[in-house]
């Protein structure tokens, strides 16, 4: 028995998933040679912002010639985006809040050591590079892509797609497997659903900086941040060896609780289910 050849339809969307892939990988390269023309510490923001502002073009570029409003892939600027992006930063901070408490519980208390606090112009500019690049890989990833792909795969499978995706893209950063696997994919799947169930990309985009703030806070970045964790000698194994599993588990209990709270609002909604 042999398969049949995909539907036209669908080719043309997987030959626009892959020129924007494309596109999308040549803007961070391209945008990566200006890094060397500002101070290294203004590069990742520089890289950001000239990545994310590329993407938005190249968004809308491809909107225009399919004909479709921004609103179709969640980037149109509304008044309650601002809210959206509130709520997903204190969905952010919760979850790294009961990563922290659940692995204190399980495996050993850890506790939050105060160092010396930095420059308020250090913080402004971790917020500012964090929000940056973490627009770039929600454009890159949760916006045009995610939303071209739902109709001709599914809200499932083309989930499972572009967080496969987005895990490669940070093994091409050169991340540990066991990182991507652990830390990057449950991540990807979290703001995937947070992406379809909000309509946008203000709910994964708070998450996604709310995460990234709060590991640098602790110092969990190559850069020092408020705070550092600390463990007792005789539980450092244990907790280093559960903490990774605790990482991966609490994110894709929050995917799932978000997509069933998306299901039950269709179903009761006639207007959504339609």
């Amino acid at each position: 028995m042999t398969s049949s050849p995909p539907a036209p339809q669908e080719s043309r969307t997987w030959t626009r998933i892959v020129f924007f892939w494309a596109a999308y990988g040549g803007i961070l390269l391209l945008a990566g040679f200006g890094r060397g023309f500002v101070p290294p510490a203004f590069g990742p923001l520089g890289w950001g912002l000239s990545s994310t502002a590329a993407l938005l073009l190249l968004t809308n570029a491809m909107l225009r010639r399919e004909r479709r409003p921004t609103s179709a892939v969640g980037i149109n600027l509304a008044p309650a985006s601002f809210a959206r992006f509130a709520i997903g930063l204190l969905l952010g901070c919760g979850i790294y809040a009961a990563t922290v408490v659940s692995v204190s519980i399980l495996a050993g208390p850890i506790h939050l050591d105060r160092i010396p606090a930095p420059a308020p112009a250090v913080v402004f500019l971790t917020v500012a590079t964090t929000l940056a690049l973490s627009a770039m890989e929600e454009l890159g990833f949760r916006g045009y892509t995610l939303w071209t792909l739902r109709p001709a795969l599914g809200p499932v499978v083309a989930q499972v797609v572009v967080a496969l995706a987005f895990a490669l893209s940070h093994v091409f950063y050169g991340w540990p497997w066991a990182t991507v696997f652990l830390g990057v994919v449950p991540n990807a799947v979290l703001f995937g659903a947070a992406a379809t169930v909000s309509g946008g990309l203000a709910v994964p985009l708070g998450i996604h900086v709310a995460v990234n703030l709060a590991r640098w806070a602790v110092g969990e970045t190559a850069h020092s941040g408020v705070w550092t964790l600390a463990v007792a000698d005789a539980d450092q194994l244990r907790v280093a060896t559960v903490a990774p599993a605790i990482g991966a588990l609490v994110p894709l209990l929050l995917a799932a609780a978000l997509w069933l709270w998306g299901w039950h609002r269709s179903a009761h909604d006639p207007r959504r289910a339609a």
